[in-house]
């Protein structure tokens, strides 16, 4: 009787020992931005600073938590994640940010945004520019659509490392082909119709534009946003951040992208 009961002790507590934390492996990328956005006939701005965590499972892992530090008493903008294992926080008193993630799986990716209300960053001297389009669009317009993308000149030049400037169609615009641009761009559909890239970027860039042939939908109903036009200035350094982030849970492999000053404008119709 004694070995017995001694038998059913060891194999309860062998049923109940806790299951051994499965630690794997992942990439995590981190980028910061300021970002201003515009919208034609508007004079509202929107402006906010955002941390965006870009994170690969490579070997399946229980668990990622990510610790930053940021600029402490920011107000938090409230962003549910599109995932349901991922928890953000923030800390206004130590300026602690975390980000948790459960049961991540091999080949998984996610994309984690942080934000915080902050005011306008002037990222160009005078007025930032403008997005216009020729003719004016109408909804149920067919043919040749001019989109300009006015000149600027960027205020922050240190650690400048690329400035992109880019565009495109909402699905208002049911279809559409490049027919030519000044200066010649890349054409990446169905996304990207039009895209400048300077890899050794300048402080100052004239017009830039790109003539389409178009369809835009006649109903009303489908919305009045027809393009978003971005110009992005790549940096070297960082904004609000003070250090690398700490890791627990899982194996990491880090990458500080930098950050960037972002302007998008929306050309509504109408």
């Amino acid at each position: 009787m004694v070995a017995i009961l001694f038998v059913t002790s060891m194999v309860f507590t062998l049923l109940n020992q806790p299951a051994k934390a499965v630690v794997g492996s992942v990439y995590v990328g981190r980028k910061e931005a300021y970002w201003l956005n515009m919208k034609r006939n508007s004079s509202t701005t929107d402006s906010f600073y955002m941390i965006n965590y870009a994170i690969e499972v490579t070997n399946s892992s229980d668990k990622l938590t990510i610790t930053d530090k940021v600029e402490k008493n920011m107000t938090q903008i409230v962003i549910t994640p599109d995932y349901s294992n991922v928890q953000t926080s923030y800390d206004s008193s130590t300026g602690e940010v975390k980000v948790e993630v459960k049961k991540l799986v091999s080949g998984e990716n996610y994309s984690v945004q942080v934000a915080f209300q902050a005011p306008i960053q002037a990222m160009f001297e005078g007025e930032a520019p403008a997005t216009t389009c020729s003719p004016a669009p109408i909804y149920g317009y067919t043919g040749l659509l001019e989109v300009e993308i006015a000149p600027f000149k960027l205020i922050d030049t240190e650690d400048l490392k690329e400035v992109d400037i880019y565009g495109w169609f909402t699905t208002l615009v049911t279809e559409k082909s490049i027919v030519s641009s000044d200066p010649a761009a890349e054409s990446q559909p169905p996304e990207y119709w039009a895209i400048w890239m300077y890899k050794s970027p300048a402080t100052e860039y004239s017009a830039h534009k790109a003539v389409y042939d178009v369809k835009i939908n006649p109903d009303l109903s489908a919305g009045v946003i027809l393009l978003r036009t971005w110009i992005e200035a790549d940096y070297q350094k960082n904004l609000l951040i003070f250090s690398n982030p700490t890791f627990s849970g899982a194996e990491v492999t880090f990458k500080n992208i930098g950050s960037a000053h972002i302007l998008q404008y929306e050309y509504t119709i109408g």
